[in-house]
């Protein structure tokens, strides 16, 4: 699946790993990521799309200008959650 403008993902690789982002754009093979704590909408961070895994049963609003670093952060937060949920557990 092709990481697209708009899209949750899950970093799979580096220091961020299992954290979860909105792809802000993408260009050139690399996705400029957010979350709203560590990497702001003014600032996001440019990832390789080979070190992002698609989420594609979330999308968020494709309007990122109009949405708070807050809001992503909470909205990612609240995916995290329903995903640790969704979880079996390990015995």
């Amino acid at each position: 699946m092709s990481i697209t403008k708009g899209m949750v993902v899950i970093s799979e690789a580096g220091h961020d790993k299992g954290d979860y982002f909105y792809v802000k754009s993408c260009e050139k093979g690399f996705g400029l990521i957010v979350n709203g704590k560590t990497k702001k909408h003014i600032n996001p961070k440019r990832k390789n799309i080979k070190h992002l895994s698609a989420l594609p049963q979330y999308e968020i609003i494709n309007e990122i200008d109009e949405v708070s670093n807050k809001k992503i952060s909470r909205l990612l937060r609240e995916i995290a959650r329903e995903a640790y949920n969704g979880q079996s557990a390990r015995h």
